[in-house]
């Protein structure tokens, strides 16, 4: 859940949640699953990336992550205690950072 598994802001935090289910798809109302993010690719950008996954108790945990700068889409797989969630990769958009343009002339009128 959030908006961080769909788009991201480039060279910003980025953040989702992934919700643990049991086998009968209750939410598990427990802490400590084995939760895992990664990043796909063969370009340097993916295998840098980092995530930082916060265990919130109740099968609730926060991913964030930095997306790349120079990247323009990047595949998640996210797997909870070595079972992939979801039936497919998860396609990351990545917003470019806003860089406001240079003045040519003087700007202060």
């Amino acid at each position: 859940y959030g908006s961080g598994i769909q788009q991201a802001l480039a060279g910003h935090e980025n953040s989702f949640l992934v919700v643990a289910y049991d086998s009968e798809g209750n939410l598990r109302l427990t802490s400590g699953d084995s939760v895992k993010v990664i990043a796909l690719g063969n370009n340097e950008a993916a295998r840098l990336m980092k995530f930082d996954i916060h265990d919130m108790k109740l099968g609730m945990y926060q991913v964030s992550y930095i997306a790349p700068i120079m990247e323009t889409k990047i595949e998640l797989i996210i797997t909870i205690n070595n079972h992939y969630l979801g039936d497919k990769n998860y396609t990351v958009n990545i917003i470019p950072e806003f860089q406001p343009l240079e003045c040519p002339n003087d700007c202060s009128e």
